[in-house]
């Protein structure tokens, strides 16, 4: 016997029972696989906006910081790129790549830990006297990671 045959052969008061609980499946199905998932991935957007708003005001509560100490001059007798690597060595940072421009070395770093990187910054920037004078970066795929695409930093 089919399903038709065996719906046709119940009783009109049963017929009308699984109707309804059809109509009820039907709309749950339609929330846990269409609905569902759309507020799960609105509300991590939103999280994840929370997050990017909390990060830019600390960096630009603390940018005036950095900003300030790039003014200063002096620093040990070191040559720029032995500061650098040895700074970034004691930093647990590797750097991927240096080029010389003149009087200044530009560095590019991949997959840097933020907060690393930002008090790499300022040990260079405080202790060493390293200035910053150019700084291009963007945000990993991993969440709290960062790729420096270019660092020009001056002595």
């Amino acid at each position: 016997m089919n399903i038709k045959q065996w719906y046709n052969s119940l009783a009109k008061r049963e017929q009308n029972l699984i109707n309804g609980a059809s109509v009820v499946l039907l709309i749950g199905l339609v929330f846990q696989l269409i609905i569902g998932p759309i507020n799960a991935r609105a509300a991590k957007a939103e999280l994840d906006v929370v997050n990017k708003a909390k990060l830019l005001a600390w960096v630009a509560e603390n940018g005036s910081k950095y900003k300030a100490a790039n003014r200063k001059v002096g620093g040990s007798g070191s040559s720029l790129s032995n500061i650098v690597n040895r700074s970034a060595r004691q930093a647990g940072i590797t750097i991927s790549g240096t080029k010389p421009q003149g009087t200044e070395l530009q560095i590019q770093l991949d997959n840097v830990e933020f907060n690393r990187l930002l008090k790499w910054l300022e040990t260079l920037v405080e202790r060493e006297q390293v200035r910053i004078t150019m700084f291009d970066i963007n945000a990993d795929d991993k969440p709290g990671e960062v790729r420096v695409k270019r660092l020009q930093l001056a002595k």
